[in-house]
């Protein structure tokens, strides 16, 4: 007899345990030896991430706070060194991706948007190095709706009909958001872009209305409409989805288990969705092959339902369905098997009841093995004893989250398959209570709230979390997604789940106006479990390849964990250079800061510098000199691949968007009133001027060099030596031809200069009086790291003088092979999010409106041992009532997930 404890998150141990008949006791392949070692060389991460609110507007930033933990224990873990954060467009590229590390633990950073992103609904991606591991289906995704500068000014209205057979009927109107909201305005032009990137401009129809007939398969990219228009001198860019035909539908069945035995009483669940991969909610009957009417089937808000049916083996079964609009289509059901074998499970009275259905006369062979993890963690493995018609398991004695059931045969071959959800509260999820120290708030007025962290129990946690507040006015906070949704359930999910937050009911914001003692209890919705469970049987589980584990092959990751910043390649040298050489001396300096770092290229020619890190746009030049010191050797630097964006998230098509106009408006108010008049795209005008340009740059050349001059501003200096004399930190001395250029700091002259023309150098300074100042265009004196490339030199020097002529800018001579300049993405420098201060009278009064949308945003509040901490912020201007969320996570695993309110109503 075995005993296996059983672990919910963190370090907190369940006192009760399992002790069961291990088929393969004393084997080293015993399943209990596989899974501890497929969680050994292949733990896995999870993540999070909550941003200060759902919609934007061009112009600010998107703040956030990502959430890494280990996918098994949900402990914070902090192994890899960076979350990646990418911020997609509709058209599913890559806009701007940031990297962030953790300081105190915590992951947290902002996402800016630049003023020149088109109006749309665009995706949030988060991911470390490692999770690349698992796939995009693993990393931390969600929408966010973004709007123009004139997204608070103006809305489109569009309108689609479906003629034909592919095609689709496109027509646009605009109108204004405030005002004569039922007039539309005139464009003075209105341009379509097609999925090559080329715009045709649309002549208007009706005088006001743009009418489309497109082909989505061939005239846009990923049913995406490009819009542009001309208004009031100002141009409006726009994504406009284009939906499916809403007369179209699926729905698909999945017998509980995997399987349907025939002649039994088997469960059915289904699934219905409509074109855009959403869920559609349908009602319907089930007939028999006599097309007698053997049961009624009807689905809930998503699309998801369940029903029980006895089938025979051979006969065929239709399942005749509707939807909201009427469509009515027909469905075959799954053929019952006869000897099929499936799982049943379900919860009755908090306790799990698992048992094996058999088709009717099907003997259930013996030596079948059961076992239930949970995220990789085996709970439960035993020998099913057939003369039991189930077992029960305690609900509490297992962890939160999805468990999976397996059974198998006696050669360990998978006969069927079960999810089921478990909340386990008392276990895994934090009670925090928020408490402001009054219960309404004056305009500018500063909230005091304290916060107190316990168990279910009371005992004080220590733990880490965000905090937004926002406007309720202007944002909505997102009720689809939170921290307890994305840990717990679609972060071990095969595919989408729409409105995931469904599930868990009673999350949302507390209603009350007394303030006081805002709690998180009650996170789940207990009327909604049926739901869950029917969502559990529509899903699939593939974190980890059970089938292939119990046959004892155990998965490896292909990715390592990303500890540290790093540069990699190779060197290749000989005559044609073209061998790979080992022992070559590597030098890494970056530029505009004092590192620099040495190694040696191994056997295969690769060499890696890591264990360093800097903010991104730091710039690094890599060399590489043969063991004589010389550098007829070739450099190549390793390209940094990131993950590509393969599945898009579908579309909500919204038709309302009242809520998100008004945020709009007062958000682009508050952008004049803080960065003056917002800088509009018109329509193209041609101005003619001399614009320069630093057309070349030297390797050895640093991007914030003050000391670079430009021949063409001394256009009276006709002799170079005087031109040199012009540049700061450079001292000429001596008279006639034998000048000496040398270089001073700190008003002390330090040394010789040597000296550098188009990226080669010169062999002594006499050169230069051969140089006519005419054909130079930059001077620039460097020192410090960037000596360092230079290698050995006859004699020591204390600064580099660089000229680079205009026939060098123009041409652009060849690079050195030995090296190679790179600016790798580093990670983001940290911005603290603004929050002002009122605390005097002047204040107070100042007359400049106070239009915050985000109240207040901070990423990362440590409680004290005794489960404690304050949060201190002031109110804006505007009488209104202001939602808090609070989310993160506790030292030894467990969530946490408040919603509050605060009053401004005085």
């Amino acid at each position: 007899m075995n005993t296996i404890t059983v672990r919910t998150t963190g370090a907190t141990l369940l006192s009760a345990v399992f002790s069961v008949f291990l088929s393969f006791a004393g084997n080293l392949n015993s399943v209990p030896d596989l899974f501890s070692e497929q969680i050994s060389v292949y733990p896995q991460e999870k993540l999070y991430v909550q941003t200060d609110k759902p919609y934007y507007i061009v112009g600010e930033d998107v703040w956030f706070r990502a959430f890494l933990a280990d996918n098994m224990s949900l402990i914070p873990d902090t192994t890899s060194r960076y979350v990646y954060g990418e911020l997609v467009s509709p058209v599913d590229t890559v806009v701007t991706r940031v990297k962030v590390r953790p300081v105190n633990g915590a992951y947290s950073g902002y996402i800016h948007l630049d003023e020149s992103l088109v109006e749309g609904d665009y995706q949030l991606r988060f991911y470390t190095q490692y999770m690349q591991n698992t796939g995009e289906e693993y990393f931390f995704r969600k929408r966010i709706a973004i709007g123009g500068g004139l997204s608070g000014y103006y809305r489109t209205d569009a309108k689609f009909r479906f003629p034909e057979s592919g095609k689709v009927d496109v027509t646009l109107q605009f109108f204004p958001i405030v005002g004569n909201t039922d007039t539309p305005i005139v464009p003075s032009k209105v341009l379509i872009g097609d999925k090559k990137g080329k715009k045709d401009e649309i002549t208007l129809v009706d005088g006001n209305k743009v009418h489309l007939l497109l082909d989505p398969e061939q005239d846009v990219m990923n049913r995406i409409l490009y819009l542009e228009y001309y208004y009031d001198s100002r141009v409006h860019r726009q994504y406009i989805p284009i939906p499916m035909p809403d007369t179209d539908y699926a729905v698909s069945f999945f017998p509980e288990g995997g399987n349907l035995p025939s002649g039994t009483l088997a469960r059915i669940a289904f699934k219905a969705l409509d074109p855009n991969g959403l869920g559609e909610k349908v009602t319907g009957y089930i007939t028999d092959g006599k097309g007698e009417r053997i049961a009624d089937i009807e689905s809930n808000s998503l699309g998801m339902g369940a029903f029980s049916i006895k089938a025979d083996a051979g006969e065929t079964y239709t399942a005749v369905c509707r939807n909201s609009k009427g469509y009515e289509k027909s469905f075959t059901l799954p053929e019952a098997k006869a000897n099929a074998i499936s799982i049943g499970a379900g919860w009755h009275n908090g306790n799990l009841n698992v048992t094996v259905l058999a088709s009717q006369n099907t003997q259930l062979p013996e030596d079948m093995d059961l076992l239930i993890h949970c995220r990789g963690k085996l709970l439960y493995n035993d020998t099913w004893n057939n003369s039991k018609n189930y077992i029960r398991l305690d609900g509490k004695q297992l962890p939160s989250g999805i468990l999976h059931i397996v059974l198998s045969d006696k050669e360990r071959n998978i006969l069927s398959e079960r999810l089921v959800f478990n909340i386990n509260e008392e276990a895994d999820i934090a009670s925090l209570t928020f408490t402001p120290n009054q219960n309404n708030y004056v305009r500018r007025d500063k909230v005091v709230s304290q916060i107190n962290l316990t168990d279910t129990e009371g005992n004080p946690l220590e733990g880490s979390f965000a905090i937004s507040v926002t406007d309720d006015s202007d944002v909505t906070p997102d009720s689809t997604n939170n921290i307890l949704t994305s840990m717990l359930l679609t972060s071990d999910l095969k595919g989408y789940i729409e409105n995931p937050a469904y599930y868990f009911g009673n999350n949302n914001c507390n209603n009350g106006n007394n303030t006081s003692n805002n709690s998180n209890t009650g996170n789940i919705d207990k009327s909604r479990l049926a739901d869950l469970d029917v969502l559990m049987l529509t899903q699939g589980w593939c974190r980890y390849d059970i089938p292939a584990l119990l046959k004892g092959n155990v998965e490896k990751p292909k990715i390592d964990f990303e500890y540290t910043q790093a540069i990699t390649g190779s060197v290749l040298g000989g005559t044609w250079l073209n061998k790979k050489k080992e022992g070559i001396g590597m030098l890494v300096v970056a530029m505009d800061t004092t590192f620099s770092a040495t190694a040696v290229t191994d056997t295969a020619g690769r060499f890696r510098f890591d264990g360093f890190e800097w903010p991104d746009s730091t710039r690094y030049i890599v060399q590489a000199l043969n063991k004589n010191g010389k550098r007829n050797v070739e450099l190549t630097l390793d390209t940094v691949y990131y993950p590509a964006v393969l599945k898009p998230l579908p579309f909500g098509f919204p038709k309302d968007r009242t809520e998100q106009a008004k945020y709009m408006a007062k958000a682009e108010e508050k952008f004049t009133v803080e960065d003056g008049m917002r800088t509009y795209n018109i329509e193209e005008i041609v101005v003619q001027g001399k614009r320069r340009e630093y057309k070349y740059e030297s390797i050895f050349s640093s991007k914030i060099n003050s000391n670079l001059i430009w021949a063409e501003d001394y256009p009276y200096i006709t002799d170079t030596y005087m031109l040199l004399n012009q540049l700061p930190g450079i001292r000429i001395i001596g008279d006639g031809m034998k000048k000496e250029i040398r270089i001073i700091k700190g008003g002390n002259i330090n040394g010789e200069v040597l000296m550098m023309i188009d990226n080669f150098i010169v062999p002594d300074n006499d050169f230069v009086y051969t140089l006519p100042p005419h054909l130079i265009e930059t001077i620039e004196l460097a020192w410090g790291p960037q000596l360092a490339l230079l290698g050995v030199q006859p004699k020591p020097v204390s600064g580099l003088l660089i000229i680079t002529t205009k026939t060098d800018a123009r041409n652009k001579t060849r690079e050195y092979y030995n090296i190679r300049t790179i600016q790798p993405h580093g990670y983001q420098a940290p911005k603290e999010f603004y929050s002002p201060v009122y605390e005097t009278k002047e204040q107070r009064d100042n007359e400049t409106p106070d239009l915050r949308t985000t109240v207040y945003w901070n990423p990362d509040i440590q409680t004290s041992p005794d489960g404690k901490a304050e949060v201190l912020f002031y109110t804006a201007d505007a009488p209104t009532a202001y939602s808090v969320i609070i989310e993160g996570q506790t030292k030894d695993g467990r969530l946490i997930r408040n919603t509050s309110k605060i009053l401004r109503k005085k």
